[in-house]
């Protein structure tokens, strides 16, 4: 049996790209045992345009959401055995940066401006990170 699934749906500043957040490769995803994925769509034809994964140490986590920064780069936040913010250059695999939060993170968002992202936790707390 196959588990999976969206958690999260972004699109990119010029409207042309629906990244969707999630999970792959889930064998038991009540045991959290999965590994991160964004898979991206051209809007206009739904064709796939590409994929996002995790650092290749990150498995039994979830990407809970994702965001696009006016610049063209994308940002996720991971959760599962910690939290994580990723960060990924259009059209690459592997992300460029990441960051450890300090507790299981389970959304995002990113400041109009693109100078911080909010998350939230697993410890109900809400906490701002500037980039």
């Amino acid at each position: 049996m196959h588990y999976g699934g969206v958690r999260g749906l972004t699109l990119s500043p010029d409207g042309k790209i629906l990244a969707a957040a999630g999970h792959h490769k889930s064998t038991n995803p009540l045991g959290n045992v999965q590994e991160p994925l964004v898979v991206c769509f051209n809007w206009e034809d739904a064709k796939p345009a590409g994929n996002h994964l995790g650092s290749d140490d990150m498995k039994n986590h979830t990407l809970w959401g994702a965001r696009y920064h006016k610049d063209g780069w994308l940002a996720g936040v991971a959760g599962g055995g910690g939290g994580f913010l990723l960060f990924w250059n259009k059209g690459e695999e592997k992300p460029f940066h990441r960051l450890g939060l300090p507790n299981t993170a389970r959304g995002m968002d990113l400041h109009p401006a693109g100078t911080a992202i909010a998350t939230v936790h697993h410890d109900r707390k809400a906490r701002i990170t500037q980039i």
